[in-house]
Formats: C-alpha cells, structure tokens, sequence
C-alpha cells in the first residue's frame, strides 16, 4: 500500500503543479484581498450564527426571523455576485471536478470497470451516480 500512498501524493502534485491551480491561488489571494468582498464573508457569517441562536429560542420572533433571513439572501446575493468570488468559486468547481476524475478512476479501477468505458463524467459524488458498472 506505501506504493499507492506515494503515488497518490504524485497525482497530488501534480495537481498543484498545474495551470488551473496556479488560477486557484491567485484567485484565491484576489479574493482575500478584497477587503470589501471578506467583510460581506464575515458579515454574512454573523448573520448567519444570529439567525440560528434565534432560531433556536422557545420564544423566537418570526418577524425578526424573517428579516434576517433576507439580510442573509441579500449579503448571498452580494458575496456571490462579487468578481473575485465568482472567479474564485469557477476555478474552485474546476478543481473539484478534476479530483472527482481522479477519485472515478480509482474506484471504477478498483471494481474490475475500464475507466474510460464508462459514458458518463463523474462530478465526484458517489451519492447521485449510477456507480461505475
């Protein structure tokens, strides 16, 4: 198994060598660096623990419910809309189909299936797939 572990850590970085994710770190630095972009983050996530200790009262106010509710629609709306988390989140899905690529091929290959015979492309969720037969 120390075979597979290493070369598992060769597809790794070979991964992190690639072009798409060199575009992951530098989207990933222009969105931390959006001051405006982190602070709508850090708003949406007080919003977000407010509206569920709320929630979580005997005595919740459903009008107070409701209002940050669509404060944090809004703040969502903001935050998803924003450039560098738009970029940020493409490039990010991007990264995760192609580990979803990577973990298809193993697991077909591990279940006796050629790979490439298979006619469909896996997103990466075992869940909502047929399987690899």
């Amino acid at each position: 198994m120390e075979k597979a572990y290493e070369l598992a850590k060769q597809i790794g970085e070979m991964i992190k060598d690639s072009d798409i994710f060199a575009a992951y770190t530098a989207a990933k630095i222009a969105k931390e660096a959006d001051t405006e972009l982190e602070a709508k983050i850090g708003e949406f996530n007080l919003v977000r623990l407010s509206l569920m200790n709320e929630a979580e009262q005997s005595d919740r106010d459903e009008a107070k419910l409701e209002q940050m509710n669509n404060q944090l629609r809004s703040l969502y709306d903001e935050i998803m809309g924003n450039r560098n988390m738009v970029v940020f989140t493409s490039i990010q899905q991007q990264i995760s189909e192609i580990i979803g690529k990577v973990t298809n091929i193993i697991t077909c290959t591990i279940d006796g299936v050629d790979p490439d015979s298979q006619g469909h492309s896996c997103n990466g969720s075992c869940s909502s797939c047929g399987g690899c037969h």
